[in-house]
């Protein structure tokens, strides 16, 4: 960031990946261009995660707030380009923010961008101010390779910014301050002494200096350059949805968590086979945070890079540890779906006693990780196909303890049978109520009979029929089936 910035304006986006390239050249080569010929901005840059989401942000500096509400900005505005008109209603789950820069460290610019939001209690925002000034930027700029690290604050009088994409959908405002640090990774980074403006990232001759989607596309010339962005941001969470059959509004809601490379497309048909049952309920499936590292348009809660499940089959004891060692991997994802789960509950009027988490393989996973360990106990959760992660540690994360029922067939050929007894044994561990069905012949799927069970499992929890059981009961049986 140079000496001239007054302001910064940020947004997180995702786009659709059938259009991705198009977009992404459309962005790269004209709109950043577009937006840094207007008097007043200085530049433009924009990113792509690493891992995570929002897949996109891009970032521009302008002299002031005053240049997004003045003639010129909205004389362009008004006048979209044929790629406006084309590319931008295809934006989703976008999310702004206006920030003046208060405070910089360091005068160079980083090929990777963290981002971290902070939002201060009451009382104590300028005592917060102060010790990241003093002591938190200094101390991020003191590492090794970090080059910048900036504060900024954010302006709740930046209306004239809905304007920057015209035609998106889903726009959310995002609260508190940024902390935004810059990493070398072997990019070098101007001085801030420059006085040039420039749509930066013209080709790979000039470093595409965080362009994460043009480094993707020309990697023979950035091989040692950095591949995007590394977001703080927890990602916003979205999906398919299925209203409830009655035509009312919401009296429960059920998510439903998909698997590994699948999304949410995958699950929320499931809303269909249980409306009967459920006529109340409210059905969304979101898609994972991460797009999948082996289906293409698919997406994943988190890589499952190095997963065997033939030598999981033939080694109990390696299935053991393999679930155990994915704990780390589901606490990564976890805010993004506790984060949407309070949205979608908010958003309706409902409590977590009137939410269910169903979930399918790796959503099964996610599912037991995160209802287990929020404040509030939801009505139940039926998993089909998965695994508890990291059951060592569960008996002391335990913050709630909703019924269980959980599905497996005997012939999973993914996630092997034995996962499933580890699954029950760590929950009774933990104290939770845990019930099972195991499918004869079935593989890594779901039976007709476990939606049966499942949909009777949870039409009984939201009325209060299924309840936590005596958990020395649930042992008992459990060992009686081991």
């Amino acid at each position: 960031m140079t000496a001239e910035i007054g302001s910064v304006s940020i947004m997180w986006t995702e786009i659709p990946e059938a259009i991705a390239y198009d977009l992404n050249e459309w962005y790269d080569r004209e709109h950043v261009r577009n937006r840094v010929d207007v008097p007043g901005y200085i530049w433009g840059k924009r990113y792509k995660a690493v891992h995570g989401g929002p897949s996109y942000m891009a970032v521009y500096a302008t002299e002031g707030p005053h240049v997004q509400a003045g003639d010129d900005f909205l004389q362009v505005v008004a006048n979209p380009t044929p790629g406006e008109t084309r590319f931008a209603p295809h934006f989703y789950n976008s999310i702004r923010m206006m920030c003046d820069v208060t405070a910089s460290v360091g005068d160079s610019e980083g090929g990777i961008a963290g981002f971290l939001t902070l939002t201060p209690q009451d009382g104590v925002a300028e005592e917060l101010r102060t010790h990241v000034v003093e002591t938190v930027l200094p101390a991020l700029v003191a590492h090794h390779g970090v080059v910048a690290a900036h504060l900024g604050a954010e302006r709740r009088d930046h209306g004239h910014g809905v304007a920057e994409l015209p035609g998106r959908q889903s726009t959310q405002e995002h609260d508190g301050a940024g902390l935004v640090a810059g990493l070398r990774r072997d990019v070098p980074g101007r001085r801030s002494g420059s006085q040039e403006r420039t749509a930066q990232g013209k080709g790979p001759a000039e470093s595409r200096c965080g362009v994460g989607s043009a480094l993707r596309r020309h990697a023979a010339h950035v091989s040692l350059r950095a591949q995007g962005l590394i977001m703080a941001l927890p990602p916003r969470l979205d999906g398919p949805r299925m209203p409830p059959a009655y035509g009312g509004p919401p009296r429960q809601l059920v998510i439903l968590l998909h698997g590994y490379g699948a999304d949410g497309n995958d699950l929320i048909s499931l809303g269909g086979y249980w409306q009967a049952r459920l006529p109340g309920a409210a059905f969304v499936a979101p898609n994972g945070p991460e797009f999948s590292e082996v289906v293409p348009q698919g997406r994943q809660w988190f890589s499952l890079g190095n997963y065997d499940p033939n030598r999981l089959r033939r080694d109990p004891n390696g299935a053991a540890a393999e679930y155990e060692r994915r704990a780390a991997d589901a606490e990564k994802a976890a805010p993004a779906l506790d984060a949407f789960i309070d949205a979608e509950l908010e958003r309706h009027g409902l409590s977590d006693e009137s939410l269910a988490l169903v979930g399918f393989s790796q959503g099964t996973m996610m599912s037991l990780y995160v209802s287990l360990r929020r404040e509030r106990q939801c009505a139940a959760v039926v998993g089909f196909s998965g695994a508890l992660c990291g059951a060592t540690d569960t008996p002391a994360a335990t913050r709630s303890r909703p019924p269980v029922f959980l599905f497996h067939g005997d012939a999973d050929e993914v996630v092997p049978i034995h996962a499933l007894f580890l699954s029950v044994e760590g929950l009774a561990a933990a104290g939770v109520s845990v019930e099972w069905h195991i499918c004869a012949r079935l593989g890594h799927g779901i039976a007709p009979d476990a939606l049966e069970i499942g949909g009777r499992f949870l039409a009984d929890a939201f009325s209060g029929v299924r309840t936590p059981g005596e958990v020395a009961r649930i042992k008992t049986r459990q060992d009686q089936r081991l």
